[in-house]
């Protein structure tokens, strides 16, 4: 009581008051125990158990795996795939900035979803993979150099 009046007891002044894993919420004249977010409250002594994350969404995919933790998840993101500030996405690598002008030497690098590719200049081929451009190996014929019977071959001559 305080100047005649009824004055309210925070009962979440104390850790103890709701245990682990749930939040106190005071209430005029009382108090609650909520589940701190990621747990649920679960069974007859209203226990805050453990979300699984991954079972209940599609956090990660298609670009990586979830991975409960607890309270919580994390992803594990596959190759071309970076995991976001707050571990709970995965964004694409953009390798072609990462790598600067040596991505595609001979070439100009394209970043797609998960990877890139090498546009090759006049003259080279890709890989199979299209991340790297490679120097023909065929001679190309080339325009007439001074008369209308001469012409430069480039590539290896045999």
């Amino acid at each position: 009581m305080r100047d005649g009046l009824c004055a309210d007891v925070d009962e979440c002044q104390s850790p103890d008051t709701c245990g682990a894993a749930r939040l106190c919420v005071n209430t005029d004249g009382s108090y609650r125990c909520d589940c701190q977010p990621g747990y649920r409250t679960a069974g007859l002594g209203r226990q805050c158990r453990d979300v699984n994350e991954c079972l209940e969404g599609e956090y990660c995919f298609p670009r990586g795996e979830c991975v409960n933790t607890e309270g919580s998840y994390r992803c594990v993101c596959s190759q071309g795939y970076t995991t976001s500030s707050d571990g709970g996405s995965c964004l694409d690598v953009d390798e072609c900035a990462r790598s600067g002008p040596g991505a595609c030497q001979d070439g100009h690098c394209v970043n797609t979803e998960g990877s890139y590719q090498c546009q090759c200049q006049v003259g080279f081929t890709t890989n199979p993979e299209k991340t790297a451009c490679l120097g023909n190996s065929t001679p190309q014929l080339r325009v007439p150099l001074c008369n209308t019977h001469s012409f430069r071959a480039y590539g290896d001559a045999e």
